[in-house]
């Protein structure tokens, strides 16, 4: 059996492109086991496995009972995963065409533990989760029907996964229940943003927050209550502190311009916030189907996001890609030419743009210089600007992929389940 797995793994890779596969590839390299980190001392700020606060009922066990955890051995697919340093990391995944299980490693991504908290098994259901450190995470699920379950919690652990809390029951509406985007600004306070349906240029979403660590998480907004945000895309969310925090949009090319929301409340009331046009591209914004993204706030006054633009009056159809920074509260902005793609920065300075072509800049944007193409979607998760993984997708499959050297050469990981 890992001789199949292991077959099927490289040819997988060669269809990624990660394997010049029937010929030398003397440009990646060899594969260096990562270092072994010990696991960090468990807190004692959660170290149950029942709910708090103590009147809230248990989470209902149905007669299918909960999500098994998977065998040693097993080889698993990764969907998703968030590395804290060279060796911790997290994972979403589970057997081909599955994302039901919460995974964790402590050597890189070759192996890893399943530490899936108790969902109910009666329905197939996808995680959805936020890795905040080496040791907390918050998770909720998402039935593959689109409805809420019965009983829709928030799964916490304080000690690597080792055991988890249920928050109390997260009000629904009877809403549809496609878990989106999370955002934390420390271990207390987080935010969790669902979608509950689409339909005439809106997508509808509910939006929940939590500041006790995710014990109890309140309904924001919904369909219902509005908030300003429930027009068109949205594309991500981050908050600096539990008030000021972006949301990024995409404009479904029904609305003119480029724009993002704020809130100074903690989300309970939005403001859309227009870009001016780029200075060298003043008409850019006319007749364009325009997203932002990769928003991030280094003070409650000072960030930056991307902007991707694609119009129609032109044959090819045209695109373009900006950086906006901004000094004080979106007041004034600088917009700088970029190459597209997912932006990551490491620091003031030190960045990548993360698509099917990758670039790095060394000078917060100003310049960028190309790294490389892949022939694969990536979600990508770095811990600095050298060491960095993706969940490589294309037609052919997904694999789970590593870098050393800044996205120069990709290797392929083949995860597996261990005992520990």
């Amino acid at each position: 059996m890992a001789r199949q797995t292991s077959i099927l793994g490289a040819a997988v890779a060669c269809a990624l492109g990660i394997l010049a596969c029937g010929a030398p590839a003397p440009d990646t390299p060899s594969p260096t086991p990562p270092p072994t980190t010990a696991a960090p001392a468990i807190p004692t700020f959660e170290p149950t496995t029942t709910i708090a606060p103590s009147d809230t009922p248990e989470p209902t066990v149905t007669p299918g009972g909960t999500i098994p955890r998977l065998a040693p051995g097993t080889a698993v697919t990764i969907t998703m995963i968030h590395m804290v340093d060279t060796s911790i990391g997290w994972a979403l995944g589970g057997t081909v065409g599955r994302s039901d299980h919460v995974l964790r490693t402590q050597d890189g991504g070759v192996t890893w533990a399943d530490v899936t908290p108790l969902e109910p098994a009666d329905e197939p259901r996808t995680a959805s989760a936020v890795f905040l450190d080496a040791l907390t995470a918050w998770a909720v699920y998402g039935l593959d029907s689109g409805m809420p379950a019965a009983d829709v919690f928030v799964w916490r652990t304080g000690n690597g996964g080792s055991s988890w809390a249920a928050s109390r029951r997260l009000e629904t509406a009877g809403e549809q229940f496609y878990p989106m985007f999370w955002a934390s600004s420390d271990l207390r306070h987080g935010w969790l943003m669902v979608g509950a349906g689409v339909g005439m240029s809106h997508q509808y979403v509910m939006l929940f927050r939590s500041e006790d660590g995710a014990g109890i998480w309140a309904r924001l907004l919904d369909p219902y209550t509005d908030g300003g945000i429930q027009s068109l895309g949205k594309t991500g969310m981050v908050f600096y502190d539990a008030l000021n925090g972006w949301l990024t949009r995409d404009n479904y090319g029904v609305l003119e311009g480029a724009f993002y929301d704020r809130t100074l409340d903690g989300g309970t009331t939005w403001e859309t916030v227009m870009l001016p046009p780029p200075p060298d591209r003043p008409d850019l914004f006319q007749a364009a189907e325009c997203a932002t993204h990769s928003a991030r706030l280094v003070s409650p006054q000072s960030g930056s996001l991307a902007v991707e633009c694609r119009t129609y009056s032109t044959d090819p159809p045209g695109q373009a890609a900006y950086l906006y920074r901004t000094p004080n509260d979106g007041v004034t902005w600088t917009a700088q030419p970029y190459t597209g793609g997912e932006i990551v920065f490491f620091n003031d300075s030190l960045g990548l743009a993360l698509g099917r072509d990758i670039y790095r800049t060394d000078n917060g944007g100003a310049t960028w210089t190309f790294i490389r193409s892949v022939n694969w979607d990536g979600q990508f998760s770095f811990v600095d600007d050298q060491q960095g993984w993706a969940v490589a997708t294309n037609e052919e499959g997904t694999s789970l992929v590593r870098t050393v050297n800044g996205a120069v050469n990709w290797e392929l990981i083949e995860p597996v389940i261990t005992g520990e």
